[in-house]
């Protein structure tokens, strides 16, 4: 889905789709329908998921890939977008 968000911005140039892809992004956080932690700030893995009883304590590989292309994704995407904004406002308070 992140990928999905960042093309979607990249295309249309709409901020919306990086709020997305943040959103989306926070569900490794805890900002999920459990509210639980599903990356694991310990160990550095990623729950394999949610279940009605809570996150899976599973940390499968696929699962920890996951997290990890994500949050290289953000930082490659949100960091290029934050330092884009910061060149436009910097070109805009000098003129």
């Amino acid at each position: 889905m992140i990928d999905a968000c960042v093309e979607a911005y990249n295309v249309t140039g709409e901020k919306k789709w990086i709020e997305e892809a943040r959103r989306c992004f926070d569900w490794f956080l805890g900002r999920n329908d459990l509210n639980v932690l599903i990356y694991d700030y310990t160990t550095g893995g990623c729950r394999d998921g949610l279940t009605a009883e809570g996150a899976n304590l599973n940390q499968g590989a696929e699962s920890t890939l996951a997290w990890l292309l994500s949050l290289l994704k953000m930082y490659i995407e949100i960091g290029a977008t934050q330092r884009y904004q910061r060149i436009i406002s910097k070109e805009h308070d000098s003129t």
